[in-house]
């Protein structure tokens, strides 16, 4: 049986400010401590990540942002 006649459709979108507020305070964080860390050469906080790992953690962020994207 081929149905090729859709009679409802639904789309849903990503909207509360506060949500994106707080995901994209995070993306600015991730992208000082990658300026702090490439660029200044300096260690982010008193204990900082590796440079690997602050990679592997800015391509997440990155991701997990672009996951909500409507």
């Amino acid at each position: 049986m081929n149905i090729t006649n859709i009679t409802f459709s639904e789309t849903q979108k990503f909207k509360q400010w506060w949500i994106w507020f707080i995901i994209l305070l995070l993306n600015g964080l991730t992208i000082v401590a990658l300026y702090f860390q490439f660029i200044l050469d300096k260690p982010f906080g008193n204990n900082p990540i590796s440079n690997l790992g602050l990679i592997i953690l800015v391509v997440f962020v990155l991701l997990f942002t672009l996951f909500f994207y409507p």
